[in-house]
């Protein structure tokens, strides 16, 4: 069972990405409904933060996936092809706004 329908597109954005939350408690949450099929399918989950020469930790989705799998414990599989990442400033609105495109 499921609150959420399998077959229900949704997007998950995740601010601040790179930071001790994310890393201690949503990522590994989102990864732990997804392996249990507590989210939709085809799910898109997008890390934004800040880019790396603005003081950011990641710089791209490839290394987001790469940081998004030391929570899955051998089991990143699918969940990091959910999972994609942008960087911008929280009060640069063109930025933000790249969100409403993906």
């Amino acid at each position: 069972w499921s609150p959420v329908s399998r077959s229900v597109s949704a997007t998950i954005v995740l601010f601040g990405a790179d930071g001790n939350l994310s890393e201690t408690r949503v990522m590994p949450t989102l990864a732990d409904l997804w392996h249990r099929g507590l989210l939709p399918a085809d799910v898109l989950i997008v890390g934004y933060a800040r880019p790396v020469n603005q003081g950011g930790l990641i710089k791209d989705t490839e290394e987001f996936r790469e940081f998004v799998s030391r929570w899955c414990n051998g089991r990143a599989g699918d969940f990091t092809h959910c999972c994609h990442y942008m960087t911008g400033q929280f009060d640069d609105h063109f930025a933000v706004g790249g969100l409403l495109h993906l």
